[in-house]
């Protein structure tokens, strides 16, 4: 292999990837109504409560190809469709600022956002520090083409999303040479839940002290179906409702993958005051732009704020009815998990599971999870585990609840079986 592919190739095939190994696995044998018997996916964050309506939409609002689809278009968007997702963003985020269509980029799905951004802020071998545990694609979107790194910061042990600044101080100091700034995801991947408006100031304020960078994910921003969780008072706050000291340096990023449930038309969204970042972002946008069929799509889906609210109101009780009986399952079953209000998965911890039919638990405990992880393949259903997400602690899977009921109960007895 080495006489056929660069260094840089080699260096990317050579990394593992559990979450694209997780879901080659469920493609080879899938789970449907004409294969009992496959995997059923909850490793892979796809919501499928709103199939009928979203499709419905969609054929609606893309109509027949014409002329122009088959002439390039905007590499960034069009005019349109940036005006569309500029209101969108106004009306559910609540921006200090109103959001303005040239501050809007569109590209193809959040991924290659991260990469892009990573691209325009950042040089080969500098980092982001991330929350952990991280949403594993931070990782590969980050260092694939880019080369970038990630330096994890670990929360309080009493909350999952707390981090202080003496803690962001310690690994900034310990990297202070090549951090450009700190990326999270809002609600968080994987733990379901929304930062607080003095947590997001922690980061916001850090970054401003240092002149650092913040990108906030807000992907799952339209996907809160409680308001609270462990008893407390908890709503979706988007970065760009604050006041900012420096907007400039703070980027938020979207997408229609998850809100709308629409994973495979891959369609991500970059929101940056910077108009220097938003060229250098043009600059770049042949490599990721979107096909001009979709974009007309985009123009229509977005321009009808009612059947917005309609759907988005739709989906946000459909995710609260399945979380409520997921719950419920689960804790007929003594697995604990972390209490979620946003997004469609949640943090269980299978630990002292895991110990019950793994022998080796308490010498290897990462070795244990991955040969539990396997066990589950077997036995038909696929969580994402905690390595996925770089957690520092094993034994704690990522279970994906926005599917129909049948098959997420069934799922569910699955895990109870291997357990």
């Amino acid at each position: 292999m080495s006489k056929i592919l660069s260094k840089r190739a080699q260096k990317i095939v050579s990394k593992p990837n559990i979450l694209l190994s997780g879901i080659s696995k469920v493609l080879l044998n899938p789970y449907s109504e004409n294969n009992l018997k496959g995997i059923i996916n909850l490793g892979t964050a796809e919501n499928k409560l709103n199939n009928k309506e979203i499709l419905e939409k969609i054929n609606e609002a893309h109509g027949k190809c014409v002329d122009k689809h088959l002439c390039y278009g905007s590499f960034s968007g069009s005019e349109k469709t940036r005006s569309n997702i500029a209101r969108l963003l106004n009306r559910y985020l609540k921006p200090r600022d109103e959001i303005k269509a040239s501050q809007i980029f569109v590209g193809n799905g959040c991924g290659p956002m991260v990469d892009m951004m990573g691209t325009v802020l950042c040089d080969e071998g500098e980092a982001f520090i991330v929350p952990e545990p991280y949403y594993g694609g931070f990782n590969s979107d980050l260092s694939t083409r880019a080369s970038i790194d990630v330096v994890p910061v670990g929360h309080l042990k009493d909350d999952v999303l707390g981090i202080t600044e003496e803690m962001l101080e310690e690994v900034y100091e310990k990297n202070k040479e090549k951090v450009k700034g700190i990326i999270i995801s809002n609600p968080n991947n994987p733990f379901g839940r929304t930062y607080t408006t003095e947590q997001l100031l922690v980061f916001i304020n850090f970054c401003h002290k240092h002149k650092l960078h913040f990108i906030s994910d807000e992907i799952y921003a339209l996907s809160q179906f409680r308001d609270s969780f462990d008893g407390k008072k908890a709503n979706f706050v988007s970065v760009t409702s604050l006041d900012l000291p420096d907007p400039s340096r703070v980027h938020v990023l979207y997408g229609l993958s998850k809100d709308f449930c629409m994973n495979g038309f891959r369609i991500g969204v970059i929101m940056s005051r910077s108009l220097p970042i938003i060229a250098a972002l043009k600059s770049y946008s042949m490599f990721c732009c979107i096909p001009g069929s979709y974009d007309t799509m985009l123009e229509n889906l977005l321009d009808n704020d009612e059947w917005i609210d309609y759907f988005v109101s739709l989906n946000q009780k459909r995710l609260a009815e399945n979380y409520k009986k997921i719950t419920k399952s689960l804790k007929e079953h003594n697995i604990k998990y972390v209490d979620a209000n946003s997004a469609y998965f949640m943090w269980i911890d299978l630990r002292e599971q895991i110990k019950k039919v793994i022998s080796n638990y308490d010498e290897s405990p990462a070795d244990a999870e991955m040969k539990f992880w396997n066990r589950l393949l077997n036995n038909g259903v696929y969580i994402a585990p905690s390595a996925a997400f770089y957690a520092t602690e094993p034994g704690f899977f990522r279970i994906c609840f926005a599917t129909q009921w049948d098959i997420l109960s069934e799922a569910l007895e699955r895990i109870y079986k291997s357990i």
